[in-house]
């Protein structure tokens, strides 16, 4: 986006002071000109000035005026408004059918963004010319670096996979000897301990 303004002074000499604050703000003078005399119509178009606008200004040219055209980009935020308020500070002339402010969209340069090139043999790959012969590959094989050893994964924290047990001692992993199931030695109940019978026989009452 591109604001183009346009301020009317009484003269050359009026117009060129302005120009020369705008200079002095930091604008570039390829950003501005100051159009007065022949070919004004000319001139205005290849300043970016509006059509309708143009035609307001050109019979006030003619007469003696001169018209200072200055052309504001969308960055930095709010430098068009910088430029309107350094040109107000000088006495401009109001122009019946003229617009002061005008807002053109601007069409992005191609040149100045990377290009897609969605048709590209090699388009989600690296940029390998087809036909050259080359590939792509990985850095460990261009050194001649397997990928992946041939060593058998151990599943030990010990040398040889051996167990601590029988490393140190010749023991055997699981003892043969029955489990208890009883926390009495015997596997005796306590009631069977205690000459008890386990269930009373007595009936007791319907």
């Amino acid at each position: 986006m591109t604001t183009i303004i346009t301020r009317l002074y009484p003269d050359t000499r009026a117009a060129n002071a302005a120009a020369a604050a705008l200079k002095a703000a930091g604008m570039p003078a390829s950003m501005w000109d100051v159009i007065a005399g022949s070919d004004a119509a000319a001139k205005m178009t290849a300043a970016r000035v509006g059509k309708s606008s143009a035609a307001a200004y050109a019979p006030r040219i003619e007469r003696g005026n001169a018209l200072l055209v200055a052309r504001a980009q969308l960055t930095p935020l709010g430098y068009a408004r910088t430029v309107m308020d350094i040109l107000d500070g000088f006495d401009a002339i109001h122009v019946p059918g003229a617009t002061p402010e005008e807002y053109i969209r601007e069409k992005p340069d191609d040149r100045h963004y990377l290009s897609v090139l969605t048709d590209h043999p090699r388009f989600f790959s690296q940029d390998i010319q087809p036909g050259s012969g080359r590939s792509t590959g990985l850095v460990s094989r261009a050194f001649g670096i397997p990928l992946l050893t041939r060593k058998t994964t151990s599943h030990s924290a010990m040398t040889g996979t051996r167990h601590m047990s029988r490393l140190f001692w010749p023991w055997r992993l699981l003892s043969p000897r029955r489990t208890s199931t009883s926390a009495i030695r015997g596997g005796k109940l306590i009631t069977e301990a205690m000459g008890l019978p386990t269930v009373s026989q007595k009936n007791g009452p319907i």
